[in-house]
């Protein structure tokens, strides 16, 4: 085999290895999860949730940070919060009797009660293989009008917020509503 017939048969090979990785990547993706599946708005995300540096965290920034820490992708569903209120209460110490389910908590620190209110959202993916799952009324809303929870410093010097209603109250929940959008 001469030099230049070599040189094209490694050149066919190669575009023939690209079209064929091509190929396997793009029957790949055809699997991968859409923009925008739900039909809704998408997860508030807080790139940086280290305000305030010092002192207590205000009304404003807790609800954004519950907003950031409610809104979320997880498993096949889509959670959204809207509306959401806080007020902010005097800080408390930690207590570790107490405080049980506060990942990386700086003990140094102290934790403030939150409370006030919220409309929450737990969305299903739009299908229309599913007659019962109407596109534009695949979520289930939940209104949340007595939320209490807390806010607390991390070790990395970031701000963590949840507040939810516990109250589970059947006039506060509707099925098969829109989901929200922005």
């Amino acid at each position: 085999m001469n030099e230049n017939t070599r040189t094209r048969l490694l050149q066919a090979v190669g575009i023939f290895t690209v079209l064929l990785i091509s190929v396997t990547i793009g029957f790949g993706q055809t699997d991968a999860p859409k923009p925008n599946q739900y039909g809704a708005r998408d997860p508030i995300v807080c790139k940086d949730k280290k305000a305030p540096a010092k002192g207590a965290i205000t009304a404003t920034l807790a609800a954004k940070y519950v907003n950031c820490e409610r809104d979320k992708v997880s498993g096949q569903y889509l959670y959204l919060v809207q509306d959401v209120k806080a007020e902010v209460g005097a800080s408390r110490p930690y207590n570790p009797k107490m405080d049980l389910n506060v990942p990386e908590i700086d003990v140094r620190f102290p934790l403030y009660p939150i409370r006030g209110s919220l409309v929450s959202y737990q969305c299903n993916r739009e299908d229309p293989n599913y007659t019962w799952m109407m596109p534009g009324k695949n979520c289930t809303k939940t209104i949340e009008p007595e939320a209490k929870g807390f806010c607390y410093r991390t070790t990395f010097a970031e701000w963590r917020c949840h507040m939810w209603d516990t109250s589970n109250k059947n006039e506060n929940y509707f099925q098969y509503v829109a989901p929200p959008k922005l």
